[in-house]
């Protein structure tokens, strides 16, 4: 899973937990990644997405920081490693 592909994977995941996450800096954070994951080819590109983008301080870091736990948790859904993915 590289790519477009693995972007797509993992946005589907960030949609499905903002979906499930209570109105707040959470959601708005889960459904950034989302949208930063959807539109890019690569995770560094969603990470630049979401770096560049005017959000408040704590949307941003928690945005970023989900990207990198469903990163990391991609090898353990049967996905990429990291490398593989970036």
């Amino acid at each position: 899973m590289t790519g477009t592909t693995g972007n797509r994977t993992l946005a589907a995941r960030a949609r499905g937990i903002a979906a499930s996450a209570p109105p707040g800096p959470q959601r708005i954070a889960a459904a950034c990644c989302a949208v930063a994951l959807a539109t890019t080819r690569t995770l560094a590109a969603a990470r630049a997405a979401l770096t560049g983008q005017y959000l408040r301080p704590e949307v941003r870091a928690a945005a970023l920081q989900l990207l990198g736990e469903l990163t990391q948790d991609a090898p353990a859904q049967g996905g990429a490693t990291p490398k593989e993915i970036t």
